[in-house]
């Protein structure tokens, strides 16, 4: 999920709504991938306001992680 996070934010210059990344990791269920990302954010890998779409961006735990830092 942070590669994915990370290509989509590189090749579009801003962060993928919840649904594009279910579509980016062939998941149906939006619900699943937002429990995913609030995971990543509560792990510190992700940050972002709740609430606020295309807020999400890797912190510095989570480019090392991805293997872009």
């Amino acid at each position: 999920m942070l590669l994915a996070l990370t290509a989509y934010s590189e090749k579009y210059g801003y962060a993928p709504t919840v649904r594009e990344v279910a579509e980016l990791l062939g998941h149906k269920s939006h619900s699943t991938v937002h429990l995913h990302m609030e995971a990543l954010r509560r792990n510190g890998f992700v940050k972002g306001q709740r609430g606020v779409a295309r807020s999400w961006e890797l912190t510095r735990k989570g480019r090392m992680a991805a293997g872009a830092a």
